[in-house]
């Protein structure tokens, strides 16, 4: 027993130093494998076995732009997929068809700094949310199952990160296996637990997902706004 709650305080240190530590890989693989155990652990309040869902996001969320600066930038990534996009709004900008690929290296810039803090921003509407499914949780309950249900979709598309990168992955399908991920992770984790039906979980799980997609989708709006107008300002 001694030894265990030493093993846990040298995990809990190496988490307060790096934010990632082999507490927070044993949740990310329980939320894969026992994903209601883990909501139930922070139900409960004490984390025990597994680490706040938020450190654990934040970092996956810096690991992938360290992947993404590896494969050469995320300002190429996002580029590769905007394509010709934005040429309708640089035409309305009465910017030359020459200045095109030096708008879009820049966008693309703008959007890898800005895109995770704005999204982050509409991620903590999921904690609110998450009580109209269940009103007895608590408030740090529903900030970690929040976030917990958002992890493995990060980690699945962290995967597909790197094939649409070599493989030309087109980003509906990125997106759909993402979106998949939140119904099968919210699904599995509430089944029997606040949804004590399968019908009754089926359409709470798809009611989550689509709220989640929603807010998803006015992120991305508000991302792809914001550096549009700020890149326009340098051209």
């Amino acid at each position: 027993m001694v030894e265990r709650n030493t093993n846990m305080d040298m995990e809990q240190n190496l988490e307060d130093v790096t934010g990632f530590n082999l507490r927070s890989l044993r949740t990310i693989r329980d939320l894969f494998i026992r994903p209601r155990e883990v909501f139930e652990t922070y139900q409960e309040g004490t984390l025990g076995r597994y680490a706040p869902s938020f450190k654990i996001w934040i970092s996956l969320v810096g690991l992938t732009f360290l992947v993404l600066f590896l494969l050469g930038g995320a300002d190429s990534f996002y580029a590769q997929y905007s394509g010709d996009s934005f040429r309708g709004l640089l035409e309305a900008a009465d910017i030359p068809e020459d200045k095109f690929d030096d708008f879009m290296n820049v966008w693309a810039e703008i959007l890898s700094i800005a895109q995770m803090p704005i999204v982050s921003v509409f991620m903590l509407l999921t904690v609110p949310l998450l009580k109209r499914f269940n009103r007895e949780l608590s408030v740090a309950a529903r900030v970690n199952i929040a976030f917990a249900i958002l992890i493995p979709s990060l980690v699945i598309g962290f995967g597909t990160l790197i094939l649409a990168k070599f493989y030309h992955l087109s980003m509906l399908a990125s997106m759909s296996v993402t979106w998949l991920t939140y119904f099968v992770t919210f699904f599995r984790g509430t089944l029997g637990w606040f949804n004590n039906t399968f019908p009754q979980a089926f359409f709470k799980s798809l009611l989550y997902t689509l709220a989640l997609i929603v807010i998803e989708f006015v992120a991305y709006l508000v991302v792809i706004f914001v550096t549009s107008m700020i890149t326009l300002q340098q051209f």
